[in-house]
């Protein structure tokens, strides 16, 4: 797992505001037992029980961490630049719908606050795959992501994204073949 991963693991997980696990909503402190990744969102638990809960389906823990105003995951992902951050170095975060979201700045933050629901919408499919320059990346590697129609596509770095984000339709067919349903995966500690 990259340097970075482990990062923002340590900082989502025992930040200023400990993450909660998504199978027993207790708070996580220190390093999670096991950590699941969904979408970009990593999902750490607090004993090695708890995987195969999140494994199955992550989606309805979450809504229940909703309603009882918990955070359960970290994204690994700036929402407003689309860029791979590193959340022990992120100057801001917030917490929306149970998911923690880390900012480059606090200017971000503040345009993320506004309008979350502009920047975090639902995802059906990934795609670990960079339709710019043809190649598979990794949900632990990946430099960064845009969600287009309900896909979120993951980029080897952050310029393919700018290519990406400038005209997504030249692009979109290069990835076809790697759109599969959103799920959640095993990311090895």
């Amino acid at each position: 797992m990259p340097i970075i991963t482990i990062a923002a693991l340590v900082m989502g997980f025992s930040g200023p505001t400990p993450l909660c696990c998504p199978a027993t909503l207790e708070s996580i402190t220190g390093k999670p037992a096991v950590t699941v990744e969904y979408g970009g969102i990593l999902l750490g638990t607090c004993c090695g029980g708890c995987e195969g809960a999140i494994l199955k389906d992550p989606k309805p823990l979450i809504a229940k961490a909703v309603k009882a105003n918990k955070t359960v995951g970290a994204f690994e992902y700036d929402p407003i630049s689309g860029a791979r951050i590193n959340g022990e170095k992120a100057p801001a975060y917030s917490d929306f719908k149970s998911i923690r979201y880390f900012f480059a700045s606090d200017d971000e933050k503040k345009t993320f606050d506004a309008k979350p629901a502009d920047y975090v919408g639902e995802i059906k499919s990934t795609a670990y795959f960079c339709p710019v320059m043809k190649h598979a990346t990794e949900s632990t590697k990946a430099g960064a992501y845009a969600d287009v129609k309900g896909v979120r596509y993951f980029f080897c770095c952050s310029s393919c994204l700018k290519a990406f984000k400038a005209d997504p339709s030249k692009f979109v067919d290069n990835a076809s073949a790697a759109v599969m349903p959103l799920k959640a995966e095993l990311i090895k500690n």
